[in-house]
């Protein structure tokens, strides 16, 4: 069987989607102790069932693509005069 070491950020649908080709997939990756709204830990190996969509896979490793969704950016909405449109976030009075 087949392993994969995951990476930083993944998510159990980033390694469904790479190594099975479906996020249809997560399930067959979920062991009795996973849970699905946590994403696994960093170098976790997981013993992965068969590939479902092929094409998909050959697809992200002809490309070298690695999902990875996990990571949250933070975005900051700019403030001030400047930014502030009338009628919308910027009342007169």
């Amino acid at each position: 069987m087949k392993t994969v070491i995951v990476k930083e950020d993944q998510s159990w649908f980033d390694v469904a989607v790479q190594e099975l080709g479906t996020v249809e997939g997560v399930f067959g990756l979920l062991g009795s102790a996973d849970r699905l709204d946590e994403n696994p830990a960093p170098s976790t190996i997981i013993k992965l069932p068969d590939v479902i969509v092929k094409s998909n896979v050959d697809y992200y490793g002809r490309r070298s693509i690695i999902p990875a969704t996990g990571h949250i950016e933070e975005v900051t909405i700019a403030e001030g005069i400047g930014y502030w449109v009338i009628g919308y976030n910027f009342e007169i009075s």
